[in-house]
């Protein structure tokens, strides 16, 4: 209790220097029910509100701009006066649920069964779920149906996107990037399934507007531009590896040239070829010859360094 006085107390002053300095955040519409938090930056993760007759349900929240959970709970309780019944968890990276606990006092937490494993390990500041699955869930609230959807290791391994079939919204943090626009990295991403799965929601799902997790709103056709950008991607950098390319090698053969004006290209290329490697590289084995022998090296340097670091961690380890 006194964790979550000490939160509004901070939200309040945060409140108070937006309101003399810089723009505030404000809620949008995107469609009757739903509506998203658009913040002071633009990089900051998005929160996104359902409203009903019998009261709201809050997905995410930001630390990273004037948005943040305890200005939420405010915004709500003036606009609406109806109280949160439901906080949904999109996945359990800090900078998207940071201190939802504001909204304990009336609401029960709901997230993937992995997210509560990974938020109670890592000791994350927001609310820890009251209720877990491990596929698919559903929330009916003031006559509104909310499907909650997990499609697998995507963009880490407990993400899930909230379906509104009747006003055709997902909801769908770190799903995609907005407009034509590289992924910062697929350091955590299971690059194959993210590909099944766009192509899965692009099919079968009947959407007009998809809330993104940074930036706002998208209509459904930009989930063709990233499947475009990662297809050609994943080709470049497994022909290369093919070819027994090494990495160095590549950053400078890997230019994709045809998405030189996406955002992002400068900043990201780089590192997105970086991490596509990295994914391939654990899904492949090279044939026996001098690529094979590369391969080994590569093993054996990480098992040296890693048996080095022990023994420097525990000078005796050797004589154990």
């Amino acid at each position: 209790m006194m964790r979550l006085f000490a939160k509004l107390a901070l939200g309040l002053a945060a409140s108070a220097v937006a309101t003399a300095g810089a723009q505030a955040a404000q809620l949008v519409q995107a469609s009757p029910s739903v509506w998203w938090v658009k913040g002071d930056r633009p990089g900051a993760a998005i929160s996104s509100v359902i409203v009903t007759r019998d009261g709201l349900i809050v997905m995410d929240a930001t630390c990273r701009s004037e948005g943040t959970a305890v200005w939420l709970k405010g915004e709500l309780k003036k606009r609406f006066n109806l109280p949160v019944r439901y906080v949904i968890e999109s996945h359990d990276h800090e900078d998207h649920i940071c201190d939802l606990d504001v909204f304990d006092d009336t609401a029960v937490t709901i997230a993937h069964d992995k997210n509560r494993e990974a938020i109670v390990r890592e000791g994350r500041n927001t609310s820890v779920p009251d209720i877990t699955f491990s596929k698919e869930a559903t929330i009916w609230l003031g006559g509104k149906q909310v499907k909650l959807l997990y499609f697998g290791p995507t963009h880490s391994d407990n993400l899930i996107q909230a379906y509104l079939p009747d006003e055709k919204v997902l909801i769908a943090p770190d799903f995609m990037q907005r407009g034509k626009g590289l992924i910062p990295d697929f350091r955590d991403m299971d690059v194959d399934n993210m590909l099944e799965t766009w192509n899965t929601v692009y099919r079968m799902y009947d959407i007009d507007v998809i809330i993104n997790g940074h930036g706002g709103v998208s209509p459904k056709s930009d989930i063709l531009n990233n499947i475009e950008y990662v297809t050609a991607l994943r080709k470049a950098v497994l022909d290369e590896m093919v070819k027994g390319t090494p990495l160095p090698k590549i950053l400078e053969t890997v230019t994709m040239p045809e998405f030189k004006d996406w955002r992002g290209y400068s900043m990201w290329l780089k590192a997105d070829i970086v991490t596509m490697w990295d994914y391939l590289y654990r899904k492949r084995e090279p044939n026996v010859g001098p690529m094979h022998g590369a391969w080994q090296n590569v093993v054996d340097k990480i098992m040296n360094g890693a048996a080095e670091a022990t023994n420097t961690a525990n000078p005796n380890a050797a004589e154990e």
